[in-house]
């Protein structure tokens, strides 16, 4: 046991995610779940116990509704008892169709902003559309799917074998998602009024890079200084080499199209997304043909700045503006990460009541680990900063002062070579 409370919250948000990440992992849930077709009934059963019981029920319909045609009929009526016991009279007759094989669905799904399928699950709910209902489901088992690869490896991802793939063949590697890592939010997203607490982030961030702990990879490298810089006078100087290096990657794309260069234009898009840029990001999108939505641009946290449309959409007139720092599935979203850094507003005590409700939602752990640390830094909270350092050396962020008299000189961050 840890001698502070936020550090036990922490700790027990930790395990909580460990334990899920490592039966996730073991199960191979994301495989499970895309391959319903070549999949055992057993299997995906098992894997559907693994997923916290908010997120399951959406995914289990979404399962039943793509799969239930090829089962026998008393398969049909053992998953139901376990995983759809009780259905609304609509969501009934749903899954009474899907048993039928007479459930149709468009191959266009509607656009989500949504991450977590317990969100798209009540969205459909309060649209009263059946038809939306069975979209819903087909997107919460993507969601589920998007959820696991996207913590599958928490290292660096490992770079496709280009060499052993031809143009136009399949791509059987999973497309890294382009964003930076979270920790970099702590450089992007807060005011500029807290350069101190910054600066000891990018120290961390700059010592992993020097001792190959810490790796870009190609687009990353490049957007990182016009991230960290977003607020700074130095912004539109590195986005203009991002922007350069999207004029040059599109130029060759054009000329000699190749599985590199689509492959690099896809996490150029993604970036230029997350910055803000989207009209140059759409172009990215267009030049290799494809739906940015379907590849789930809309899930990158972007910078403040660019982010009232989002917080309206979230925070509803009338509303407690504060709901979104409540609910699990929706405070450690995409859509949320920057409403926790936009301001110096402490909020550990939010954070600690969530870290409680670590078993319904797991994620809130790697999602919100690293916020944690920032909230805690706001108030002065060392001592727990440097028990979780102990507790957990590869997710510390670089906040906790071992040396209390250490002054930080200079409020600019020191450049980043790319």
């Amino acid at each position: 046991m840890t001698d502070t409370p936020e550090a036990n919250a922490y700790q027990n948000a930790l395990r909580t995610w460990e334990a899920y990440h490592a039966r996730s992992t073991e199960l191979n849930l994301g495989d499970c779940l895309r391959d319903l077709d070549t999949t055992s009934l057993g299997q995906i059963a098992e894997a559907l116990r693994v997923i916290p019981s908010s997120e399951r029920g959406p995914v289990a319909f979404g399962v039943f509704v793509k799969a239930a045609a090829s089962w026998r009929p008393i398969e049909q009526t053992v998953f139901l008892g376990e995983f759809l016991s009780s259905p609304s009279k609509p969501e009934r007759r749903i899954l009474e169709a899907a048993t039928r094989g007479a459930m149709k669905t468009s191959d266009r799904l509607p656009v989500t902003i949504e991450e977590f399928p317990s969100r798209i699950w009540k969205r459909a709910i309060a649209s009263g559309s059946p038809a939306r209902l069975v979209s819903a489901g087909h997107q919460a088992v993507l969601a589920m799917i998007r959820l696991y690869f996207a913590n599958e490896n928490q290292g660096a991802p490992t770079p496709p074998d280009f060499r052993k793939l031809k143009l136009g063949e399949e791509m059987e590697f999973q497309v890294p998602s382009g964003d930076l890592p979270p920790v970099m939010d702590l450089l992007g997203l807060p005011p500029s009024t807290l350069p101190e607490m910054k600066r000891r982030v990018l120290d961390k961030i700059s010592h992993g890079m020097s001792n190959g702990t810490f790796e870009l990879s190609q687009g990353q490298d490049v957007a990182f200084p016009a991230w960290v810089s977003a607020d700074s006078c130095e912004s539109s100087d590195h986005i203009s080499v991002v922007l350069r290096q999207m004029d040059t990657t599109l130029e060759k794309l054009g000329s000699k199209s190749s599985l590199h260069g689509r492959h690099h234009t896809r996490r150029l898009g993604r970036l230029l997304f997350r910055l803000g840029l989207r009209r140059d990001s759409m172009r990215c999108a267009k030049a290799i043909g494809i739906s940015p939505w379907e590849q789930g641009w809309q899930f990158q946290s972007i910078r403040g700045s660019s982010h009232t449309r989002i917080r309206e959409h979230l925070i509803h007139a009338g509303m407690d503006t504060d709901a979104w720092a409540a609910e699990p599935a929706l405070a450690c979203s995409a859509m949320s990460s920057p409403l926790w850094l936009m301001t110096p507003l402490n909020r550990v005590n939010d954070l600690m009541r969530l870290f409680q409700k670590s078993s319904q939602c797991p994620w809130l752990f790697p999602r919100l680990g690293h916020v944690f640390q920032w909230h805690l830094a706001l108030i002065g909270k060392q001592d727990a900063l440097l028990e979780i350092g102990s507790i957990a050396p590869d997710w510390s962020v670089g906040l906790a002062d071992e040396n209390p008299s250490r002054q930080y000189p200079s409020p600019r961050p020191k450049p980043i070579p790319h």
